[in-house]
């Protein structure tokens, strides 16, 4: 038997030995340890050995109570008038300010279609600070060079795309990932997501995925890769409520991860999303 895990994950331990052809291991967390995990490669069993932590983690309610805890404050799902009015028809209008100001299509991008895309950054998706950065990042000289970074991510989500938008922003001190994933999130709903951290990791936290421990400020493209795997996982368990693209899935890790027993009723206001 050979160890081939000793890791530490958040606040949990991860343990996993090599014993004949198989791999086996367990999770150790503050309230005790999991049950025996089996799995055919060291990298099977430590991605099951961080979904057990995530999934160990205190707030725990699983895919299952999401769903409950999302249709407690929206019944009819992603068609009830309160989501439709306070969830979704203030990003199609952004999404739609984008579109008209400068597609992907449109590429390679002008100085002036990076000004007008610039309007759509003033939503409360982000906070003022960052509306602000954002904004003077693309009507600035760097404007349409920074246009296109976006689209590069959007086009193809790697390493060297981020390293460019690091670079281009840092000097508006922009170079977050609420700034970095709204236009991605805008051109292709039906591909990309917006990553507001604090929210997203609650959310993760809730439901049993190991984003809350894998996210990090850097931008590093194994967190965004951990942020789609936690969204196609969403979109997946939410299939019978038929969400129509990732605007409705960002609408429901917001509601899942951020509303309390409060906002449940037709007559609340629910929270803006900052």
């Amino acid at each position: 038997m050979t160890q081939v895990i000793n890791e530490t994950f958040g606040s949990a331990k991860l343990r996993g030995v090599k014993r004949g052809d198989a791999y086996v291991g367990q999770v150790f967390t503050e309230t005790g340890r999991s049950a025996q995990i089996n799995a055919e490669s060291v990298d099977a069993l430590r991605g099951k050995l961080k979904a057990e932590a995530a999934r160990l983690s205190r707030g725990y309610v699983g895919f299952e109570g999401a769903r409950t805890r999302f249709l407690d404050f929206m019944p009819a799902g992603f068609a009830d008038a309160r989501y439709v009015a306070q969830k979704r028809d203030y990003k199609l209008a952004r999404r739609a300010t984008l579109e008209a100001a400068a597609p992907l299509s449109a590429r390679p991008f002008t100085a002036e279609q990076a000004g007008a895309a610039a309007k759509a950054f003033s939503i409360n998706l982000l906070h003022s600070t960052e509306q602000i950065r954002a904004r003077e990042a693309l009507v600035s000289p760097s404007g349409p060079a920074v246009l296109e970074a976006l689209a590069a991510f959007t086009e193809t989500p790697d390493q060297v795309a981020l390293d460019a938008l690091a670079r281009l922003l840092k000097p508006f001190e922009a170079a977050r990932w609420t700034v970095i994933t709204l236009l991605p999130f805008f051109w292709r709903p039906d591909r990309h997501m917006f990553l507001k951290p604090e929210v997203t990791c609650e959310f993760a936290l809730a439901v049993g995925h190991p984003f809350h421990l894998e996210y990090a400020a850097d931008l590093h493209i194994a967190v965004y890769d951990s942020l789609m795997n936690l969204t196609a996982r969403t979109e997946c368990e939410l299939a019978s409520l038929r969400p129509v693209d990732r605007l409705d899935v960002q609408g429901f890790i917001w509601v899942v991860g951020r509303y309390v027993a409060e906002d449940v009723g037709p007559s609340s206001k629910l929270e803006g999303e900052i």
